[in-house]
């Protein structure tokens, strides 16, 4: 948006922004955002190189240890639809001091509790507030800088992928200590709880309809009245639930490569399982890269064409990684698939943010838990699709869920610009 309110779509892609400045409040408040999310990046990324270790200490099979991963996303569903309801209500400061804290108290509990089922139970709470922040940090940061949101939000995530390349790596360190898992689950619930005191300290505004009129919080009087509930009949309802839908697709998507990308190697293509293993980490490092990169070219492209060129991308990626006969171009096509990647998902919600300023904090939390679905069910279909046909299509399956998602983001782009009128 420019400072005369126009969209990025009304100028040309190219043309260069007024140049913005942020207060300092702002950027207290961006680094805050940005700090919660590479704790929960840590978080998100413990549990997978903690598993074994921990089966050994509660001495159950793989199978009951793979509940862990239903409890963090029955959890963290749960925290993601409710949060933005709540954010409304009484604000993000509030409802993310009350998230992290759960965080952290649920994360840094499993490393002293006896049994699984504690265990399960804990993970679930420590989810909850994993899934309000990872929403909430999305409104936050889109309400800080609606100008600038494909910049700040593509920066954003740059932090997760931060958070989840250096949480493989500590728990590798722990392991290699008598104090092992258990520690690395006190760290991540100290890192929880630092999150809290950072949100206090940074005093986060809340939503323009709460914001007190003649404080410094102010919104105009059209945006101060309390949102209507997104499934409310609006004029943009149906670019609302198109962009559920793009999110669905592509965590969806996301996840299935990431899950398989490993075994695909190995198994189909002969990898040893060291240079397959190694691959996740080349994935996550491409994601984190190409956020960096999405960071600057947001500058200049409209979000939609950034989106539509990523998926364009990530499409031709996948076709390169499921017919790919060799390790090696195997590894350059996974490399592409993490940078095409990257993008995505930051621009959905920057599309969001700017569609629906005025519900975004609802908005974010329906959108993230619609992720986290696409991310709990393809998965889980890959498996099934590798065990009856193979695991090439597999990685076939993920190309036709890229093609399925720029399908879905050709109709959003014919329905015309949303309007947000759910107030």
């Amino acid at each position: 948006m420019t400072t005369s309110g126009a969209t990025q779509s009304d100028t040309s892609p190219l043309t260069p922004r007024p140049r913005w400045r942020p207060t300092r409040h702002t950027v207290a408040v961006l680094a805050v955002a940005y700090w919660v999310y590479v704790v929960n990046g840590v978080l998100n990324s413990e549990l997978g190189p903690s598993l074994l270790s921990m089966v050994g200490s509660f001495r159950i099979d793989l199978a009951t240890a793979g509940t862990i991963f239903t409890a963090q996303f029955v959890g963290y569903l749960c925290g993601a639809l409710g949060s933005g309801v709540a954010a409304d209500r009484w604000g993000y400061q509030r409802v993310m001091v009350l998230a992290a804290a759960l965080t952290g108290a649920g994360t840094a509990a499993t490393a002293f509790v006896g049994t699984w089922p504690a265990v399960i139970a804990l993970t679930a709470t420590a989810g909850i507030g994993f899934g309000v922040t990872d929403s909430l940090c999305n409104a936050v940061v889109a309400a800080q800088v609606p100008g600038e949101g494909g910049v700040a939000l593509n920066l954003l995530h740059t932090f997760f992928g931060l958070g989840a390349l250096l949480g493989p790596l500590l728990v590798g360190l722990f392991l290699a200590t008598a104090a092992g898992w258990h520690a690395m689950f006190v760290v991540t619930g100290a890192l929880s709880f630092s999150c809290v005191v950072f949100i206090v300290a940074a005093r986060i505004p809340p939503p323009a309809h709460l914001a007190a009129p003649g404080g410094a919080n102010e919104a105009p009087r059209a945006v101060r009245s309390t949102p209507r509930p997104v499934s409310g009949r609006v004029g943009g309802g149906r670019h609302l639930w198109l962009l559920v839908g793009l999110l669905f697709l592509f965590v969806g998507m996301e996840q299935l490569t990431g899950g398989w990308s490993t075994t695909y190697l190995n198994r189909a293509l002969g990898a040893r399982l060291d240079v397959a293993a190694r691959s996740v980490a080349l994935y996550w490092a491409a994601v984190t890269v190409g956020r960096l990169i999405a960071s600057a070219l947001a500058v200049r492209l409209s979000n939609e064409r950034l989106l539509g060129g990523s998926v364009i991308m990530a499409l031709a990626a996948l076709v390169a990684l499921a017919t790919a006969g060799a390790v090696g171009p195997a590894l350059l096509a996974l490399t592409v698939v993490g940078l095409s990647f990257a993008p995505i998902y930051p621009t959905i919600m920057a599309i969001a943010a700017r569609a629906y300023p005025r519900r975004f904090a609802t908005l974010a939390g329906l959108i993230t838990a619609a992720g986290g679905l696409g991310g709990a069910i393809f998965p889980w279909l890959g498996g099934i699709v590798g065990q009856t046909w193979g695991l090439h299509v597999t990685i076939w399956l993920g190309a036709g869920i890229a093609l399925t998602l720029l399908i879905l983001f050709g109709v959003f782009l014919r329905q015309g610009a949303p309007r947000d009128s759910g107030v």
